[in-house]
């Protein structure tokens, strides 16, 4: 009987799976990349930056092949030569026999595996040597700087362009020689060359020839690599700053130099041992190498360090160190910044503090941080329309008067269509696009506390729109196909003259008829673009025609960096109504970590703040300009770079790098866009963590630190998380306790742009505004702002207050306000009625020869649906602190004046009053009590219903009824009735 075999019968396993597999791989890797390449050409060729793509990727594939080629020839080579030049004869030993296995079973495949090898080095190396593009193309394009370094002489481009090429080269042939050293070695020993094991000669003398080059090549490099230490001396951590210090120039650069010495001494002793053949002599070379490197270069200037600078840094680093503050304050643009020393008195005439009053009314109270959900409940007009989170400022000229307004993109947001409404028709052929820009001014409110927003159709609207719609914005989806067969809808009708929809619909329809996009004029384009989405119906869908067009990268920030992939991108891109249009204004930096002397920040953390939207840049530079704004234009696309600002040279070689036409000059730039230019927050970020210590510009007095300021933590964002602001404080009505206000426990406070008069500069400018509290001191030891104006764009002005009688800082004011009962009883009926209350933007502002801090406060009613407005305003000068429905009424409590164009106020406690005038029919008390106490009636019973407005009013009328009963009866007004009874 036969006995079957287990398995027998079954099919054998094809022997090509295994290679078909690979192949299908290899097919679907090389497919991806060719559609997303295919795909992002077409891109920049419906934006007209074709040069950019195909210089960059030019670029990287002629490193890739060069550097990948160089590293599998040097590699390969050195193994060719080794297996070239291998013993003919071999002594017998054990060693030998065991490794003659290995010599059998790899030589009839010698060939195929020193090509896969040097293939696979290649491969690696040239994948390196792609992703320094940048660095080729900023060796290859370097401009001069016209400034010379202050130790070596050399241009400051040479830092910034040449050197770090310098560094790649010698870091690849390093990595390269290394490599190759191994193989060879490795090769030698396997075929006999280098005998560890075996009597009599180690090594063979073309082995010994062979491996004492590469050893050569090896300490040769290494002589050069010292040679460029002497250049990154001047980005020297070891001093008191950053740069070449006291024992870099005195002791380690010495030092570097007696190495390079001795490293050319011992190259040319390997390279002798060709001819020489005595192991020793190298060798010792190479020992002296190591022990010159130990002693000379790292015992010896720690020596210098600890018992010569340390003892008397404060002499020894002093020039060092200003050579430090000269350089930094030149690379991050801070060298022309303006310090006035500023006295902030508290005592000023009432008379002056009244027009002072009426300047500041203007103050912007809407904060763009607390008031997104404001604008979208009461300006997105539709479920599908929606904000960003953040909104922004600009300014408009109202009845020829420059105006600050709080504008937000009204934007479509498909991720609010309902589940039953979420097709791929919708998504991506109906809900396309926005329309409109929300604007409303930053200093005034309605009577309930809800911004003004600005009428579109309104004949004196400051802002003029022929295009409304916005096919790029933040809030656009991935990707959408425009100009199909299946209608766009445009919002609600008559929002922009958009084609309806239906006859019973109440929704706009439109269909693009712009030249955003790429446009799916064939076959091949529907496919591309249906295998990188991996959706079928681009292919499919018979609503898509030759002429529609496909809208991806959409996003405005996203958009300038792909045409400018050189550029680091400001967080916050604004909307602006330019010449009829919606566009995109985004600032672009260039950047830099080779200034010499320069002190180097980490961007990305310099620019973190409380409401921060986070950057992508993580690295250190040492140089920055603002040298590009860049606009998107909202309805087509179009991305335009302009240069801007003195001639920058990083700029200028990345303009040479593309071809000299990506960027257009700074001429070309209209008026009416030049005047919603801002200065950059990210950029005045940066700078200001470096003013805190560098508006010192004096070496000895940097070196003791006392007057090093430092960014205060933001108090809205303290107060806002402590428990003292709880919803659930209803009970309470005495003052706070003071919270922890600190850069420890609380981000740093953010700069805020406003409308301000600057002490000492006429007329009213748009401002990007800072403080600055003593380095560990809460007092206020600096306010900076710097102008947006075309005018005096980019001036920084310090005001810098004394330190004996400094200031409340903003962490001191904050707790001002938790702790002072006028505050406490002003909030009281909100956190009673369980209300959520805000405080907004802290906002610093000089006034009447001194200091004025405001700060609105936000109340939003429980539900679903509610949104924050404006129901109070705090504000404080030197001790006083007041707190009303409106600024003029706070300023009027706070220094006992009269508000303009209103009836007078009750004083905030310690505050002078100004006496009232007797009322006619003061006697008729009865009907005083009786409208006294109609007032109280009505405001209990709008707090009942949630109605802050009209409780904010019932209250006034309160206040001024009690004035005139108390002026019939000569009798103090004191404070109105609480709520509580």
């Amino acid at each position: 009987m036969a006995v079957r075999t287990p398995g027998a019968g079954l099919p054998a396993r094809p022997r090509l799976l295994g290679p078909v597999l690979v192949v299908l791989a290899v097919i679907l890797l090389l497919g991806g990349v060719a559609i997303s390449l295919y795909t992002d050409l077409l891109w920049f060729q419906s934006v007209d930056y074709a040069d950019v793509f195909t210089t960059v990727l030019t670029t990287r594939l002629m490193l890739f092949v060069g550097f990948g080629l160089l590293m599998a020839l040097i590699v390969g080579l050195n193994v060719f030569l080794a297996y070239r030049f291998r013993p003919p004869f071999r002594p017998m030993s054990l060693e030998q026999q065991n490794l003659e296995r290995y010599r059998l079973a790899v030589e009839p495949f010698l060939t195929p595996v020193l090509l896969l090898g040097s293939a696979v080095f290649g491969l690696f190396a040239g994948l390196s040597a792609a992703a320094r593009w940048q660095t080729w193309l900023l060796w290859r394009n370097g401009t001069s700087f016209g400034q010379e370094d202050a130790q070596f002489g050399r241009d400051i481009s040479y830092f910034a362009f040449t050197y770090p090429f310098q560094r790649f080269v010698l870091g690849f042939l390093l990595t390269a020689v290394v490599l190759a050293l191994i193989a060879a070695a490795a090769t030698h020993y396997l075929f006999g060359g280098v005998r560890l094991q075996t009597a009599g000669e180690k090594v063979s003398p073309a082995a010994r020839a062979h491996l004492s080059v590469l050893i050569g090549v090896i300490v040769l490099l290494k002589g050069f690599a010292y040679y460029l230490d002497r250049f990154g001396l001047a980005f020297s951590t070891r001093g008191y700053v950053e740069g070449a210090g006291y024992t870099d120039v005195n002791a380690v650069l010495p030092a570097k130099n007696i190495l390079i010495g001795i490293a050319l001494i011992c190259a040319l002793l390997f390279f002798a041992n060709i001819v020489v053949r005595n192991i020793l002599l190298p060798a010792g070379a190479l020992a002296l190498l190591v022990v010159s490197a130990v002693v000379i270069g790292g015992i010896y200037p720690a020596y210098i360090q600890q018992f010569r600078v340390k003892p008397n840094e404060d002499q020894r680093e002093q020039p060092y160190i200003q050579r430090n503050i000269d350089a930094t304050r030149a690379a991050y643009g801070i060298d022309e910044t303006e310090v006035e020393d500023y006295q902030a008195s508290q005592d000023v005439d009432p008379e002056e503090l009244r027009a002072q009053a009426a300047r500041v009314d203007s103050a912007r109270l809407l904060d763009p941080n607390r008031l997104a959900p404001t604008f979208e409940q009461l300006q997105r007009l539709t479920f599908y329309f929606g904000v960003n989170n953040q909104l922004d400022i600009d300014r408009y000229e109202v009845d020829g008067e420059l105006q600050d307004f709080v504008v937000a993109a009204r934007e479509v947001q498909i991720g609010n269509l309902a589940s039953n409404q979420r097709s791929w028709i919708n998504e991506r052929l109906a809900y396309t696009h926005g329309n409109g820009l929300i604007a409303a001014p930053a200093g005034s409110v309605d009577a309930e506390g809800r911004p003004l927003f600005v009428d579109p159709n309104a004949a004196d609207n400051p802002i003029q729109l022929d295009q409304t719609r916005i096919y790029f914005g933040e809030l656009s989806p991935s990707y959408s196909v425009v100009n199909t067969d299946q209608p766009e809808i445009d919002g609600p009708l008559g929002l922009s003259g958009g084609q309806t929809r239906g006859e019973e619909s109440d929704q706009a329809t439109f269909n693009y008829d712009g030249d955003g996009g790429v446009q799916l004029s064939h076959l091949g384009r529907k496919l591309a673009f249906a295998l990188k989405y991996r959706e079928p119906n681009l292919l499919l869908s018979d609503a898509i025609q030759e002429d529609s067009r496909l809208m991806y990268v959409r996003e405005p920030r996203e958009r300038v960096e792909k045409v400018a992939p050189f550029l680091e991108l400001d967080a916050d891109p604004y909307p602006a109504a330019v010449d009829g249009r919606i566009v995109w204004i985004v600032d672009g930096y260039t950047t830099s970590s080779g200034y010499p002397y320069s002190q180097s920040t980490n961007f990305g953390e310099a620019v973190i703040d409380s409401q921060s939207r986070g950057v992508a840049l993580q690295r250190q530079v040492n140089y920055i300009r603002n040298s590009v704004k860049a606009t998107v234009d909202a309805y087509d696309g179009t991305v335009t770079l302009y240069q801007w600002g003195d001639d920058d040279p990083v700029l200028q070689t990345w303009n040479k790098a593309f071809g000299g036409d990506l960027v257009r000059p700074e001429s070309e730039i209209s008026e009416s866009l030049r005047a919603h230019f801002r200065y950059p927050e990210d950029l005045f970020k940066v700078q200001r963590e470096l003013l805190a210590a560098y508006h010192v510009t004096d070496a000895a007095e940097f070196y003791t630190r006392e007057d090093f300021w430092e960014i205060p933590a933001d108090p809205a964002e303290a107060v806002n998380a402590s428990a003292g602001i709880n919803t659930n404080q209803s009970e309470q009505t005495a003052q706070q306790p003071a919270i922890d206000i600190t850069r420890a426990s609380v981000p740093a406070q953010p700069p805020f742009y406003s409308l301000l008069q600057f002490p000492g500069v006429p007329g009213e400018q748009f401002r990007l505004n800072t403080s600055f509290t003593g380095l560990r001191r809460p007092n206020l030891a600096a306010f900076a702002s710097v102008s947006s104006d075309p005018d005096d764009y980019g001036t920084i002005r310090v005001l810098q207050f004394p330190r004996a009688n400094a200031p409340n800082g903003p962490g001191q004011v904050a707790n001002q306000f938790l702790s002072e009962q006028v505050v406490a009883d002003a909030l009281f009926p909100f956190r009673q009625n369980r209300a959520e209350v805000t405080f907004g933007n802290l906002l610093t502002i000089p006034a009447g020869e001194g200091l004025l801090y405001v700060q609105p406060v936000f109340v939003r009613a429980q539900g679903g649906e509610s949104f924050p407005t404006l129901q109070r305003v705090l504000v404080s000068y030197g001790n006083e602190v007041a707190a009303n429905t409106t600024l003029a009424r706070s300023l009027a409590d706070l220094f006992g004046v009269q508000p303009p164009d209103e009836t007078p106020a009750t004083p905030s406690p310690g505050a002078t009053p100004t006496p009232a005038p007797t009322p006619s029919g003061a006697g008729d008390l009865a009907s005083l009590i009786a409208e006294a106490d109609a007032a109280f009636r009505e405001g209990q019973e709008a707090l009942r219903r949630g109605d802050f407005a009209a409780y904010g009013a019932a209250q006034d009328r309160l206040e001024r009824v009690l004035a005139r009963l108390a002026a019939s009866t000569g009798a103090s007004p004191g404070p109105s009735p609480s709520p509580s009874g």
